[in-house]
């Protein structure tokens, strides 16, 4: 679903859905789950001008991402 929302440009109910899922995956380890949902949040706090946010989970993106390698 949150991709759904975000794709509709309704950034704040994907914000919702993949909060959700960042936390299901750290509580079982699914990494490409976790650096999935942290790219997501990372544009959607981009493309909602909170930059800081925005960085702070593309950082978490890219260990998750690099973790998966």
């Amino acid at each position: 679903l949150g991709v759904l929302y975000f794709d509709l440009g309704k950034y704040q109910k994907a914000e919702k859905f993949f909060l959700e899922s960042l936390k299901m995956a750290n509580e079982i380890g699914f990494l490409e789950r976790i650096s999935f949902a942290n790219q997501k949040l990372s544009e959607i706090y981009k493309l909602t001008g909170k930059d800081a946010l925005a960085l702070n989970y593309y950082k978490a993106y890219i260990k998750a991402n690099d973790s998966i390698r």
